[in-house]
């Protein structure tokens, strides 16, 4: 998979334009996204605002399998003034290689090159005073309990419960590989190749394509390498294995191209050699080796998927998470940590599409621009190709969804992992005690959401978290169906809230615009040290979730508890807010009607939501 600015490009279901491209080499960014050649926006003529938004429609989306068959969805064909903007709903490459590289900048373009090894002296801090040394390290099949970085166990239960046995294959494609560093001031794993795995589903043989990587970077400092910053993406795509003899082993190397502004650069890219298609069903390929395929497929219905993972004892994960009803923990294993992440896929909601800049306004111009540094560059082109959003952004989205209607372009099943950006919220004591633990994993169906682990408002005791996506379905009248769910780490939990032991009782709050407040399905409980809780039911377009933590009583009990809660009505009336529900509160049940649909109320008052009837 390419490496694109220093971004990894993140895999889209039936997303036609990463995957026609997965291998091929990378033209320059001069012709955009191929339809037209690149200019300023004053050489083409492009204006911001002259229409109003009323005379704009985003066209229903094409067929499925046919979304993104070129990025021109959206717009006239010949027109170069707009932009195009997409949330994938992924967090995670489509694959994932290993590699050691050096970049002359820290950001943006410029010029990257291959590293044998951490002590390459083609690579020396000293040549790159503003540069950056990368680690890409691959997760390949563990083959005994002493390897690191690796996946030790595909773990796969069927709709009825039962765990199926799931059996390594092959690594795929095999890739090269990158040693363990060399150098102890700049530690970085061992990096492989992806697996792939295969199982029995009682109606044939099913397989699942495995990828992830640990990359770490360095800055340079005073001449070396140095200042680690490390980021964690894994993923899991069901897949068919298809025979073609024109599939090649991709490599790795470097390609020169020159930025629209006329510099020279280059980047390190794990590609073939050709930019020739494959024919019949590995025209959409996934990735490819010798004689082979992968061309990705639908997740089964009903069925669960973990990873058992062999990691170094000195990483400590917080990751965000792309699926259902998560269970996460590790156990000590040697000098290191086994890790286990199980759950089912998430159904997501993508949006993507091309908008006319004479219909963009100045509001809307700049919520683009503070969500990025860059923005700002890439919108003086035209067109105006942005990266993917990926699953960031939770306050520009909602910027953006009038343009769409508000809905839905397609919906996705997917099971990723990715680490969050920063733990800089909480205090550096946080995190250092609970050095070597996985510190949790947020796991959410948004399109978009804060991929930090969430603030807390000590106040109130109370943990807040962004999430936004389409209020609707891409039929424009299904209303999309939130869902969120917590895994924390009890120490790091405790830490946080500065309290000996993690309540036994907490409240999700979900907070709307205009004072409105919901408090949806709650269930907390704790087990083998995590503290796990979940809400659903809630709408979109741009809700924030609060997470509220009583302080413990003295009648408050230890070990784990669940409790179902569902409450409604508006902030500042009778209805108690979350950091009002006493542990010992007494809790009634109502149930409250809305059509043909019911929800469960509880509270020390409960009262039916706006709208809603008790039945």
């Amino acid at each position: 998979m390419r490496l694109r600015k220093g971004h990894f490009l993140v895999r889209v279901t039936l997303a036609m334009l990463l995957i026609a491209s997965s291998f091929a080499l990378a033209s320059t960014s001069s012709t955009a996204n191929g339809n037209f050649a690149q200019k300023t926006d004053q050489e083409a003529g492009c204006t911001y605002g002259t229409k109003p938004l009323s005379e704009w429609k985003m066209p229903d989306p094409p067929a499925e399998g046919t979304v993104h068959n070129g990025r021109g969805y959206g717009i006239a064909p010949n027109d170069p003034c707009y932009i195009f903007l997409v949330w994938t709903s992924e967090i995670g490459p489509s694959f994932s290689y290993s590699a050691a590289l050096v970049r002359e900048n820290t950001s943006g373009d410029g010029m990257e090159y291959i590293c044998s090894a951490a002590t390459d002296p083609n690579c020396a801090a000293s040549k790159y005073p503003n540069g950056q040394f990368r680690s890409l390290a691959g997760f390949y099949k563990c083959e005994s309990a002493a390897d690191r970085n690796c996946v030790s166990e595909l773990l796969v239960t069927d709709p009825s419960g039962k765990r199926i046995e799931a059996k390594f294959e092959r690594h795929f494609p095999d890739a090269p590989t990158i040693p363990a560093s060399d150098d102890a001031s700049m530690p970085y794993p061992k990096g492989g190749s992806p697996t792939l795995w295969s199982f029995d589903s009682g109606s044939g043989k099913k397989f699942i394509h495995v990828t992830g990587v640990i990359e770490r970077n360095f800055r340079n400092r005073s001449g070396k390498w140095s200042d680690a910053a490390g980021t964690f993406h894994m993923g899991l795509v069901p897949v068919r294995v298809i025979a073609n003899k024109d599939a090649v082993k991709p490599r790795l190397k470097i390609i020169n191209y020159t930025t629209p502004d006329g510099k020279a650069a280059s980047r390190v890219e794990f590609s073939r050699d050709t930019q020739a298609g494959l024919d019949g069903e590995c025209a959409r390929f996934l990735t490819m080796d010798v004689g082979e395929c992968l061309v990705e497929e639908k997740f089964p219905d009903g069925y669960r998927f973990g990873l058992v993972l062999q990691v170094t004892k000195d990483i400590s994960f917080f990751l965000n998470g792309r699926l259902d009803a998560p269970v996460a923990f590790t156990e000590a294993l040697g000098d290191g940590k086994k890790v286990t992440i199980e759950g089912a896929p998430a159904t997501l909601f993508a949006l993507s599409g091309s908008i006319p800049k004479s219909v963009l306004t100045a509001k809307s111009l700049d919520a683009i621009k503070a969500a990025r540094d860059d923005f700002s560059r890439q919108l003086g082109f035209a067109p105006s190709d942005l990266p993917p959003m990926e699953t960031r952004y939770p306050d520009l989205l909602p910027e953006i969804l009038p343009y769409f209607g508000d809905k839905t372009t397609y919906t996705l099943k997917a099971w990723t992992l990715k680490s969050s950006p920063t733990l800089g919220r909480f205090t550096q004591k946080c995190y250092n005690d609970s050095s070597g633990e996985m510190l949790g994993i947020i796991s959410t169906n948004a399109t978009a959401f804060d991929g930090d682990p969430p603030t807390l408002d000590p106040a109130t005791n109370t943990l807040s978290y962004k999430v936004a996506a389409p209020h609707y379905a891409p039929d424009g009248k299904t209303e999309n169906i939130g869902r969120y769910y917590m895994n924390l780490n009890s120490k790091f939990t405790q830490c946080i809230l500065g309290v000996d032991r993690v309540p036994d009782v907490a409240t999700v709050g979900i907070t709307y615009g205009e004072g409105k407040q919901l408090v949806s399905t709650v269930s907390v409980k704790q087990d083998k040290d995590w503290l796990r809780l979940q809400a659903d039911n809630f709408t979109f377009s741009a809700p924030q979730i609060k997470v509220a933590f009583p302080k413990p009583t003295a009648t408050a009990t230890s070990g784990s508890t669940a409790q179902n809660s569902q409450q409604g009505g508006q902030s500042g009336g009778n209805q108690p807010g979350p950091s009002n529900v006493s542990a010992n509160s007494k809790i009634k049940r109502i149930t409250c009607i809305k059509g043909n649909k019911k929800r469960v109320v509880s509270a020390t008052n409960p009262k039916c939501p706006v709208g809603w009837k008790k039945k």
